[in-house]
């Protein structure tokens, strides 16, 4: 996903034509006091092909059929909250916490509640909400336990950006919830062969549970984690690396626009919801 400071972004398009990956095309626009209520192991790199761009102004990203598996542990492990403060590291526990700084709410911030021991962003019409860490790092990991939006059309989305559109992203679509993708954008530009498909192990739906993905950084390669197994590891050396991408946001967004990708949410069936239980953002010294 790409976000523009707006209340709106944009996305490029990506399409896959390997034979073990998935055809996809993506165009995304975005979403932007807090309220506070009560209450798996596939590792891969990218070829260099040609890359075909359609930008609009509304979110939309379309996908074909099969999914590429990996292995993950239980739904229930979360990130530990140890962190190494000399480096800067942060550990946030939704259930002891009811103030959103020091992320900063880029879009519909009235959409953003503290309730049930977690962060719960919902998507409404119109508006989507989205947050970002004001911190930058060269090399560090983010683990986020959390659980997809739910319904079709809904887009969850883990993404790193850089200031020349390098992009490195998690995104979970309502149309498959058991699901997850990995994909990168080399300076925003959209290339065949970066995008693949992971399940939880044993498979799960991801709207319905709760699991840890894992976005790092390091000298050598971007990596995907869920629930802490490596699921795809992009080395440095490769010539489309996204090398500036170090500002994490995230959010939920309506992928109405792309329905054979995403669904078509339908703002009728009830709340539509992505719950964060916890955040540690952990910059390498």
């Amino acid at each position: 996903m790409k976000f523009i400071y707006y209340a709106a972004f944009l996305c490029s398009l990506a399409t896959l034509t390997s034979s073990a990956e998935m055809v996809v095309t993506v165009t995304q626009k975005c979403y932007p006091e807090l309220p506070t209520t009560s209450k798996t192991t596939s590792t891969s790199s990218s070829s260099s092909s040609s890359a075909s761009s359609t930008k609009s102004s509304s979110s939309s990203m379309t996908s074909s059929s099969s999914a590429s598996k990996t292995s993950s542990t239980s739904a229930t492990s979360s990130p530990t909250n140890v962190i190494d403060t000399k480096c800067g590291g942060e550990f946030f526990d939704f259930s002891t916490i009811n103030k959103i700084e020091p992320f900063v709410a880029e879009a519909c911030k009235q959409n953003m509640v503290f309730t049930n021991g977690q962060l719960e962003l919902a998507l409404k019409p119109g508006c989507s909400p989205t947050l970002s860490y004001p911190s930058r790092f060269k090399t560090g990991r983010i683990d986020v336990l959390m659980r997809a939006a739910n319904g079709s059309g809904a887009v969850t989305a883990l993404s790193m950006y850089g200031d020349n559109k390098d992009e490195v992203d998690i995104e979970l679509v309502g149309k498959t919830p058991i699901n997850f993708q990995s994909m990168y954008f080399p300076k925003g530009v959209p290339i065949k062969g970066l995008e693949l498909y992971h399940e939880s192990s044993p498979s799960s739906n991801l709207q319905e549970t709760f699991h840890t993905y894992s976005i790092e950084r390091t000298n050598d390669a971007f990596n995907w984690f869920m629930d802490g197994n490596l699921v795809r590891s992009l080395p440095s050396t490769d010539p489309n690396f996204p090398t500036t991408a170090n500002h994490f946001k995230f959010g939920v967004w309506d992928g109405s626009a792309s329905s054979s990708w995403a669904g078509v949410v339908d703002y009728n069936a009830g709340p539509i919801v992505m719950a964060i239980k916890s955040i540690k953002i952990q910059p390498y010294c």
